[in-house]
Order: C-alpha cells, then structure tokens, then sequence
C-alpha cells in the first residue's frame, strides 16, 4: 500500500486521456479526496473533504459529462473503493457529518463511471459492463459506509437502462439478482429499500423470472428472508415489498397448484391474518387480491384455505375499527371475482356479500366503498349476479326477511339526492350506480333483456322519488368530477326503453342533451354525445319519442360531438 506522501490511486498522464485540461484538474481534486478520506479525524477535516467534493462535482458537470479515457481511469476507480472506502475510520461523534459526505462521494463516483469512454469517445458501460456489475457490487459491500452500500445497491439496478437485453448480459445479471437479496436482510432502512428498488427494477427489466422459474428459486430465497429475525430495514421496508417479488417471480409460472402450495408462501402469507399486523396484513391482502387474475389463482385460494380464511376475517372484523386498514385491499379480490368469476361468487361466497351490505350501511368509508363496488360489479356483469341480488333475502338481522338490495338502493338514492360531499361512500354511490342499473351484456333473448331491464327499473325506482331530477340538476353544476359519473348513469339509461321514459318526463332533459351550448369541456362533450347516441340506437326509440325529437337527436349524432353551428349574417338594405 502506497504511503501518505505518494500518489495514492497513480497518476494519469494528460495524453493518456486525451480529452484537455479539465482530467488534470480532476484527477488532482480525486487524489486529496482520497487523501482526505483516509487521514479526516476532525471537523476541519471534513469542512475540506466537503469542499474538495464540491469541488469534484462541479469540474466533473460543468460542461456536461467530461469524458475520461475508460482505460486510464477504471482501475483507479476500482482502488478508490477498495483500498479507500473499505477502510474509511471517522470518529463516531461525527456520525452525522460523515452520511452527507458519503453521498457526495457516492455521487462522484457516479459521475466518475458515467464519464469513462473508449478511445473513440463511446460510453465504456457496454463494452465493459461486467467491470461496472463489479464495482456497484463491491461498493454495496463497502463495510464501513452504509450510504456507499446503498449506492451500490442501486447502482446494480440502474445499469440496466444502459445496457441490451441479451443472453450475455442476462448470464451476468442472474448472480447480481440473487446477490441483492442480501441487500433485504440489512437493519438500515435506507440500504434495504435501494436493494428491493433494485432487485424489482431488474426482475421487471429482463424478465428474469422465466429464466429463475425452475424450482422457485428466487422465490424460496425470499422466503426464506421473512422467517429471519432482524430489526431496521427487513422490518420497516422489505416486509411490505417482499411479496410483490415473490407475486412477480409466480405471476407466469402458476402452472400448477401444487408448486406453489409446496414453497410453503400462502402459509407466510395467511400469518399476519392470524397476527392481526395491520400493516402487514394490507399489503397481503393487496397481494392476495392479485391471484384472482391468473388462471389458477382462484384454485390456489381454494385449495390453499385462503378464501375462507379471508371471509372468516371480515365477518370477525366487520364492526371494528380495524376493518379500514385492510378491508377496501382485500375487496379487490371479490372485485375481481364478481367481474372474472360472478357465479363463483353466487355459489360460494353469500356470506361475504352479506358483509359487504353490512359493510355499506353501517361502516362506510374506504371499506363501505368498496364493499359497494364489489356488490354493483357482481350485479353488472351477469344475468345471474343481477337475479341473484335481485332475489336475495336478509336472513338475519335488521332486515330479517326483506330484499336485500332494498336498503343499498335507498341508501344509495339518499346519497345521490343530496350534496355530494368527499366522503368515499359519495364517490362510491356516484361511480357504482350506473354499473348497478345498466343494461348486462351480452343480450341473450329478448324474454331475458326484457326480465333485467325490469329489475333495472325497479332498482332505479327504489333508489327514491326525484333521483332523476337531482341527477340532471347534479350534471349541470360546474364539477367534472360530478358530471363524468352523472354521464354514465344517463349513458346506462339511454339503452333501456324505461330510461327513454325518464328523459322524456324530466322537464328539459332532452333539449340540454341537444343543446351544443350546454357544455364547453372536451370530454363532457364526448360523454353527453355517447349518451344521445345510445339513444338514437335504441329499439325502443320510435315508441317512446316523438317523431321531430328524433330527428333532431339523429341530426346531433350525424354532426359529431363538437359541432358548431354557423353564423348566419341577415344583409342590410342597401349594404354594398
């Protein structure tokens, strides 16, 4: 090892370089940092260290990336972290000072990587990327500077927007996927979030996960990480992340129930269902919700008891308080469900329905929003969702033997009557109404149609007298975000020949739908045209309008949502 007073990292001749004056200046300011860094015992000390820094910083930026000769400057950039950072001693009092100067020293040697070239002035990254796999690897293994740790961390995850994605270059990134894990198991919180960042951003990038599938590797790994006990990072960072890679690393290779149920993950997952972590028990709730898109997922919930445990939470937890951290995360899955697997959803998971209701009336929040979501999304997207809750009768409770979307609607019509507040059960009433009343695709017969038309009507009749007159006086207000749901609740009757109904008894309805003036936003434009030519489409439109409304309904489609009528000018007596 070289002594104090000889250069430290080796000099760089100027022509070496080739690239002017400003590669001696930097390489003078990167050898006292160096110095610097291995001789700072005082606060005087480090007031130069930063100078010297800022110093580096601005030499190194001002003109853009100064280019430096990749071959010059690589192993003296590999010496700096090596001999100098790895051995880095600064008093403890000075704890504090030192993080910022190890950001700044992490960000010059960011700079300093991202100005290498080859002799032809081409960034070097590509050329020698396992050079720079290597040296982000051995900064996050620094074991004296934890800031320095995290840069590499991140450094290994950001190489990836420089580089092709290739059978060689993937070869190399394997390794670095699974060296990152070690990043989750770091008590600093910083270190373990830039290694997750990274980890995620690099399974994305390439892939990787068809190339880690067999035996779940990467998968096990992480599993393993969450039965290690440790504080810090692992317990404020990668608990909450660990299952999006874990998500990521099944999404495409659910093949069989069985491979998943053998890595022994839905046990990990289910546990903070048992331990009541509620923050942890949102995120899996969010994870869980997720498996209702694959094709197996659903079998895997079945199988793996998930369902059940889930639906026994929420009827355990529907009257506490506690049902808001996690509730409206874990109606994303029936959401999914009532939208992918309605019948599913009649047959086997009545008693979570009987929740949601509850959930509607009298918990209200995020949980009573999406519990009315999930309920309008299982009514709209099958002939049996809709009968199904058309027919339902509370079997218990307060409303022992009614119907039981009977409260939903009048809840919901009450709503919708009054002064639409933030509150998420107004947004919710807003949103889901038009799913609850329009008209289920696909048609089968006309007998069918007609039986779902007519519990459409009856829900919309339920919802309360005047609902239709606050709905118009609601659209006309100044509120796009009012309007746009009001738009889908006409769009969701224009279809139906009771809706026809409606607009023509509403007092002025349809000349504002005809009315060019009524509204000067794009896409409020665009909603209300969709809505008139809902109208001229329908197969009730001849016995329900007269004949001079038709027309000029049918001229207003013809013209485009953003016609404007011309100006005619009368000419004077006279005039030349």
């Amino acid at each position: 090892m070289s002594s104090s007073s000889e250069p430290i990292l080796g000099e760089i001749p100027a022509a070496k370089s080739g690239v002017g004056s400003s590669d001696l200046r930097i390489s003078s300011l990167f050898q006292q940092i160096a110095r610097a860094l291995r001789s700072a015992r005082s606060s005087f000390d480090l007031s130069a260290l930063r100078r010297l820094l800022t110093d580096i910083t601005f030499e190194l930026t001002k003109y853009g990336d100064v280019p430096l000769s990749g071959e010059a400057w690589r192993p003296r950039i590999e010496a700096f972290v090596t001999d100098v950072l790895y051995n880095v001693q600064i008093p403890p009092v000075f704890a504090l000072d030192i993080r910022d100067i190890e950001n700044d020293t992490a960000a010059m040697v960011d700079h300093l990587m991202e100005s290498l070239v080859e002799p032809d002035g081409v960034k070097d990254v590509g050329s020698h990327f396992q050079w720079h796999l290597q040296l982000a690897s051995s900064c996050a293994k620094c074991p004296a500077l934890p800031r320095i740790r995290a840069y590499g961390y991140y450094k290994l995850g950001d190489l990836r927007k420089q580089l092709p994605i290739t059978p060689e270059v993937l070869a190399h990134f394997l390794p670095v996927i699974i060296f990152l894990l070690e990043g989750f198991r770091e008590d600093d919180s910083g270190i373990a979030k830039a290694a997750s960042d990274a980890s995620l951003a690099l399974v994305k990038h390439f892939n990787i996960t068809n190339i880690l599938h067999p035996g779940f590797e990467y998968a096990r790994k992480l599993v393993s990480i969450i039965d290690q006990p440790t504080f810090g990072g692992r317990t404020e960072v990668v608990k909450f992340r660990i299952f999006d890679f874990v998500k990521i690393v099944l999404a495409q290779h659910l093949g069989t129930v069985g491979d998943v149920l053998q890595l022994g993950l839905m046990e990990k997952l289910f546990a903070s269902f048992q331990t009541m972590d509620l923050l942890a028990l949102a995120n899996n709730c969010e994870a869980i919700a997720e498996f209702a898109d694959h094709p197996v997922g659903l079998d895997l919930l079945e199988e793996s008891g998930g369902m059940r445990i889930a639906e026994d939470l929420l009827v355990a937890k529907k009257d506490s308080s506690e049902l808001e951290y996690f509730a409206p995360y874990l109606f994303r899955l029936y959401i999914s469900l009532a939208i992918k697997h309605p019948e599913y959803c009649i047959l086997k998971r009545e008693k979570v329905t009987h929740v949601a209701r509850d959930l509607i009336l009298q918990q209200g929040g995020h949980s009573g929003a999406a519990a009315l979501e999930y309920i309008s999304q299982l009514a709209s997207q099958s002939h049996a969702g809709k009968r199904y809750l058309h027919n339902l009768i509370v079997a218990e409770g307060e409303g022992n033997g009614k119907p039981f979307m009977t409260p939903i609607l009048e809840f919901m019509g009450k709503r919708l009557s009054g002064t639409i507040t933030q509150d998420p059960m107004d947004d919710a009433c807003l949103r889901c109404f038009a799913l609850l009343v329009r008209r289920v695709q696909p048609l089968t017969t006309p007998e069918s149609d007609a039986e779902l038309q007519s519990i459409n009507q009856a829900w919309f009749t339920t919802a309360g007298r005047g609902l239709f007159t606050a709905l118009f006086q609601k659209v006309r207000n100044p509120f796009k975000d009012v309007k746009i749901p009001v738009m889908a609740v006409f769009r969701s009757l224009a279809e139906q020949r009771w809706g026809l109904e409606v607009f023509r008894a509403e007092p002025g309805f349809l000349e504002y739908l005809m009315n060019r003036k009524s509204e000067t936003d794009k896409e409020i434009k665009e909603l209300k045209f969709d809505v008139v030519k809902a109208v001229t489409e329908s197969a009730a439109l001849a016995e329900v309008l007269d004949s001079v409304t038709i027309v000029r309904l049918r001229e207003f489609v013809q013209d485009g949502p953003f016609y404007v009528p011309g100006e005619y000018q009368v000419a004077s007596e006279g005039a030349s």
